[in-house]
């Protein structure tokens, strides 16, 4: 499998986008009450879920890496995997959404959709295809079980 960009960079082109999109067009801006806790809320879970999700792979002795699904050893379904089948990706969009919270723009809340729509089609769907052919049956009963994003 070969990717575009790699998540992170996906990750940080949108992040740069809201910021972007905040900078130039300032009348969208808009303060609101508790706007900053929200946000802190928001990268909390966003860290949370994420660190999880990594600790879940490691105790699994697989790879983490998003270039290379094939070398995959475990088919990881516990923890946080048992709510979302990439959570990782979701601890990424959550992440952009406090930062459209901190930004206080939320016309900037686009680029997480953005991602979102990206990251499915060239990360995720890919990614399906080559766990489908590598863990079979236990992958499809997964899938059935266990929603992609939320």
């Amino acid at each position: 499998m070969s990717l575009r960009i790699v998540p992170v960079a996906q990750f940080a082109i949108a992040a740069l986008l809201m910021f972007g999109f905040a900078w130039f067009f300032p009348e969208f801006n808009r303060s609101f009450p508790n706007q900053r806790t929200l946000a802190s809320i928001f990268a909390l879970a966003s860290m949370s879920l994420g660190i999880s999700a990594v600790v879940s792979f490691k105790k699994s002795e697989t790879t983490v890496d998003p270039s290379h699904p094939e070398d995959a050893s475990h088919l990881v379904t516990y923890g946080v995997y048992r709510l979302t089948r990439n959570p990782m990706y979701l601890a990424l969009a959550i992440m952009l959404i406090a930062w459209g919270f901190y930004l206080g723009n939320f016309y900037s809340l686009i680029a997480v959709l953005a991602f979102i729509l990206y990251i499915t089609k060239f990360q995720i769907k890919p990614e399906e295809k080559v766990l489908a052919a590598k863990f079979g049956e236990d992958y499809q009963r997964y899938r059935l079980r266990v929603r992609r994003w939320i």
